[in-house]
């Protein structure tokens, strides 16, 4: 939910940690999911971005699909 989202960037901001973005993705395969995130030019961008030095990553798998969350941070 978005109001834990915020509650959770005010805790990390606290400690220096700048979230950059959030990159979320859903596909039946591992490689499906990887061939999104590149082929999206908004997903590569955060995957790219030079100021990015933490990642937080959560895979959960669905009855028919895998669901990938990436939040990016800069310390």
């Amino acid at each position: 939910p978005r109001a834990l989202l915020l509650k959770e960037k005010d805790q990390l901001k606290r400690r220096r940690i700048a979230l950059l973005g959030e990159n979320r993705a859903a596909a039946s395969t591992l490689a499906e999911l990887a061939q999104l995130l590149w082929n999206s030019p908004q997903h590569r961008r955060l995957l790219l971005n030079p100021k990015a030095n933490a990642i937080a990553i959560n895979l959960s798998q669905g009855q028919d699909e895998k669901l990938l969350v990436m939040v990016l941070a800069k310390q």
